[in-house]
């Protein structure tokens, strides 16, 4: 029996193929030869830049601002998943499962961003793949960890007041080493260690643990995004929510569907949403 994420990931790639088929977007197949993801370019139509895995306007929101566009140049992080004239210029958000792909589609479109920072009840612009500036041990050292938080908002003086990870066919948080996960200074104030999934060498749901933290050490609030068709996540989410000692932690964080956020998005942004991705309110 397929699991939520692989019945959501192959839903995912016939709606890319039928999505570039309407608009005329060029696109190719990964080399895998159980599913196959589309993997769209971008291209140039009536003078015009576009790109099939961004809907338009929020494509040319994100080319204007440097930052933003910034994250379209980050590499596939599996180039010898496509084919060997492709890799090289193959970029992660290309691909029609890339969730932070849909994480851009829509924070960054012109018309919507006004109405969805007013849902996650925050004010500024959106960040993406900031720094989380936790802080780790390395030896006796205390430095930043330098992992990327997905999506960040910042408050009146600069300092986050919300942070959020970004969820769609990932099968899991992932799981990291018991030593790894232990470097994290204030580990065991914030989470009861014990109650969290483990064998004894790693510690599961690794990237929840460390987004909690990062909100902990920045006294922001936390947000989950992810697909109602994934209630696996957000079992997840409220397993690992019951491990965290401090209450005003708990308080600050929740699972949002992409489907809520989807009710507060424009028409034209919904419709991309709806026939693209198979989301709407």
């Amino acid at each position: 029996m397929a699991t939520p994420s692989q019945e959501l990931r192959r839903e995912l790639i016939e709606r890319a193929r039928a999505w570039a088929e309407t608009v005329g977007a060029p696109w190719y197949e990964s080399l895998s030869s159980t599913a196959p993801v589309v993997v769209f370019e971008p291209y140039v139509l009536d003078h015009s830049p576009r790109h099939g895995n961004f809907n338009d306007a929020t494509y040319f929101s994100i080319l204007e601002d440097p930052h933003w566009a910034a994250r379209l140049s980050k590499p596939h992080p599996r180039r010898n998943a496509l084919p060997g004239d492709r890799g090289a210029r193959a970029r992660e958000l290309d691909s029609c499962t890339s969730s932070d792909a849909l994480l851009l589609n829509i924070m960054c479109h012109p018309r919507g961003r006004v109405a969805i920072a007013e849902a996650l009840e925050v004010e500024g612009p959106p960040e993406f793949g900031v720094g989380g500036a936790i802080p780790i041990l390395e030896g006796s050292t205390v430095v930043s960890d330098r992992s990327e938080i997905d999506l960040a908002f910042r408050g009146d003086r600069g300092s986050f007041s919300l942070i959020a990870e970004a969820k769609l066919t990932e099968r899991d948080f992932t799981s990291k080493s018991r030593s790894v996960v232990e470097r994290y200074v204030g580990l065991e104030a914030v989470f009861d260690v014990e109650l969290l999934q483990h064998d004894g060498a790693e510690i599961a749901d690794y990237q929840l643990i460390r987004n909690l933290l990062a909100a902990h050490y920045h006294k922001s609030r936390f947000v989950l995004l992810h697909d109602r068709r994934r209630p696996d996540l957000c079992d997840r989410f409220d397993f690992v929510l019951r491990a965290v000692r401090p209450t005003g932690l708990v308080a600050r964080s929740r699972a949002i569907t992409w489907q809520e956020i989807a009710r507060h998005c424009p028409p034209d942004l919904q419709e991309f949403l709806a026939q693209k991705y198979g989301i709407d309110g």
